[in-house]
């Protein structure tokens, strides 16, 4: 596949919950929802895919009309996207730009997941929010439902604190092959941008809490407070939440919150049947920074019976240590500080590891490339050589039928045959 065509829209509703679809490549993404109606949108299923297609440098074509704004915000997304990631900036093909009347809803809505980061732009939000938006089929598989009974529970139990509406959608879209394919980290923020696309009857802007610091993180990731905001349409703004705070401090903010002690939920590798597992690597952060800040034993939602250095010293190596960093830079009690060195230890050691297997993996692929050239010269000689001997061979044969050939025969047969008699008498063959 190297052209992937949106297909024609469908809206119909299913089992009470309205659903909106495309075949796309011969398979269906879909979303829906019950408590805001999803509307059809081909900006929503294009924003889905604009960076699957560009990481797989696939072309991308969409054959209905397509809101201009969204598209002239696109074109700098994907030269955003090719200078960090070196992908062709290729735009969709499209047939018809159009210019959607401008949205009359005003409502304000926010990406909720339970985690740290959507607690943080929840509570320090400026602006209040009238819709939270969970989404299943991300973090929380679509056939997981206990995990997702317990997220849903917390859900309205949030929402309705803040006297917001609870929104619940759900997708498939990453079991399609195109999004499949290429790392999640990249694709979950068209995604995310998608589900404000199809909600944009009832919301005219949506904040997709912050994942990294401004400060601190420089690489471009899925969320990021430049790619987000060109997710916008004329009907619909996308809004990166705020991104001045680190992750630590963040956690710092909303510790205090009896909410957030109760329901918050960090965990990414599910090992127990709901919540946190209290062991992962993101769980054993977040708990780090809870019990330097004391307030590790008010949050039911975490296992703090173990010493949380037994639980850093239990992790095998860390891929992100931002966090730690800030832990050792703010200053530590002696044991915390330990367990976080040994860490960081480990993680430099793993990285070490990384870069020397992927040097002499490296250095294999280039042995390999040599061996592969010379084998390919000396196939190509001996073809050479088998040509220049059917070459003579053809040679050979045309010349034993030839009248000097027969000749030489006759003389050679007469010449064998006097040296076979002059050498019964001894007589010297020359």
């Amino acid at each position: 596949m190297t052209n992937v065509a949106i297909g024609k829209l469908q809206s119909e509703r299913t089992s009470g919950r309205l659903r909106v679809s495309s075949l796309i490549g011969g398979t269906e993404i879909w979303f829906d929802s019950n408590e805001l109606p999803v509307q059809p949108s081909v900006e929503a299923f294009a924003s889905t895919l604009i960076i699957p297609c560009l990481m797989q440098e696939l072309s991308l074509s969409i054959n209905e009309p397509v809101c201009a704004t969204w598209y002239s915000n696109i074109a700098e997304l994907t030269k955003i996207v090719s200078e960090n990631w070196g992908s062709p900036a290729r735009l969709p093909q499209v047939t018809h730009l159009a210019e959607p009347a401008r949205n009359a809803a005003t409502a304000r809505a926010q990406f909720f997941s339970g985690g740290v980061d959507s607690f943080f732009a929840l509570i320090t939000a400026q602006t209040p929010v009238d819709y939270l938006v969970t989404v299943q089929g991300f973090d929380v598989n679509l056939d997981d439902a206990v995990r997702f009974e317990h997220l849903d529970a917390t859900l309205r139990q949030v929402a309705s604190h803040y006297h917001a509406k609870p929104c619940i959608v759900r997708t498939n879209v990453r079991a399609h092959p195109v999004v499949s394919r290429v790392s999640w980290d990249d694709a979950h923020g068209g995604t995310l941008a998608a589900v404000g696309h199809l909600l944009a009857g009832e919301i005219g802007s949506i904040v997709i809490p912050p994942s990294w610091s401004a400060g601190t993180w420089h690489s471009l990731w899925g969320t990021h407070w430049t790619l987000d905001p060109l997710w916008s349409s004329s009907t619909l703004s996308v809004i990166h939440g705020d991104a001045s705070q680190t992750r630590g401090n963040r956690i710092r903010a909303i510790a205090d919150e009896p909410l957030v002690q109760k329901h918050l939920r960090v965990c990414f590798e599910n090992r127990a049947p709901y919540g946190n597992c209290s062991e992962c690597a993101k769980c054993v952060r977040t708990m780090a920074v809870l019990h330097d800040w004391g307030r590790l034993e008010k949050f039911s939602v975490f296992d703090s019976s173990v010493p949380i250095w037994d639980r850093i010293d239990a992790l095998p190596y860390v891929t992100q240590s931002a966090a730690y960093d800030e832990l050792l830079e703010r200053g530590v009690e002696p044991r915390l500080e330990s367990a976080i060195r040994r860490l960081l230890k480990r993680r430099d050691n793993a990285l070490l590891t990384a870069e020397t297997t992927q040097y002499h993996n490296q250095q294999f692929q280039i042995r390999n490339r040599i061996l592969q050239s010379h084998n390919q010269q000396l196939l190509s000689a001996n073809i050479d050589l088998e040509q220049e001997l059917r070459r003579l061979q053809a040679e050979i044969a045309g010349m034993a039928g030839s009248r000097i050939w027969r000749t030489g025969n006759v003389i050679r047969r007469f010449k064998n045959s006097l040296f076979s008699s002059h050498k019964s008498i001894g007589v010297d063959r020359n």
